[in-house]
């Protein structure tokens, strides 16, 4: 880029600013600020996703940070297809951190979402009771469960609320898993009637939560 263009500039403790270059060489760069982006706006939503196989995690990963999640948590449970040893989890989490930051510098995030290290059924019920409200998408209440729109209206969710939404592997969350999250605090919840892929959950479900709390165009809610 050269003398006179503008961009964004992020420091991650900071906000994100507009930028117009002043000068540029290899060595330096100088820029005048001209305008900062308010980050307040931003949602708190971390993705508890159970690992599906091959690579469909990566493209979990770019989707849910483009949507605007701050966490991304890879999770084990009981009907896993996928084992991993530590080194080769240690591998994955690598290059889903990597993903994660492209996939925020194309959409213009102002943070680089976590992607955090390989979870146990104990690191996500501590998760999901930590969190101001945590959503667990659970086929076997399709019919019973409310959305999960009408599940944060139940519990009169804020934008600044720190929300976990827990998605289970491809043959899905047991009754034992979903009783332990609803004893954590956590809330079942339905995507509807139509059986969706691992993958596709957690994107869905990630989204819904963004927009609820005020992103992806959604209304703040105070």
């Amino acid at each position: 880029m050269q003398s006179g263009e503008e961009v964004m500039v992020v420091d991650p403790t900071g906000p994100a600013c507009r930028v117009r270059i002043e000068t540029a060489s290899s060595e330096c760069v100088e820029a005048t600020v001209l305008s900062a982006q308010d980050r307040s706006q931003d949602t708190h939503v971390t993705l508890v996703q159970g690992l599906p196989k091959g690579d469909k995690m990566d493209l979990v990963v770019e989707k849910a940070v483009e949507v605007g999640v701050e966490a991304i948590v890879p999770a084990v449970f009981e009907r896993s297809v996928v084992s991993l040893d530590e080194q080769k989890a240690l591998r994955r989490v690598e290059r889903w951190r990597r993903i994660a930051e492209a996939a925020a510098k194309q959409s213009q995030r102002n943070i680089v979402p976590r992607v955090e290290e390989l979870a146990d059924l104990e690191r996500v019920l501590a998760l999901v009771e930590s969190a101001d409200a945590a959503l667990v998408p659970w086929e076997d209440e399709a019919d019973s469960a409310p959305g999960i729109g009408a599940a944060l209206e139940s519990v009169d969710a804020k934008s600044d609320w720190h929300l976990v939404v827990v998605v289970g592997p491809e043959g899905g969350l047991t009754a034992e898993e979903v009783q332990r999250m609803r004893a954590a605090g956590g809330i079942a919840v339905s995507l509807g009637r139509t059986v969706l892929k691992s993958e596709t959950a957690g994107i869905l479900s990630a989204a819904l939560c963004v927009y609820v709390c005020g992103g992806l165009g959604g209304r703040p809610r105070g």
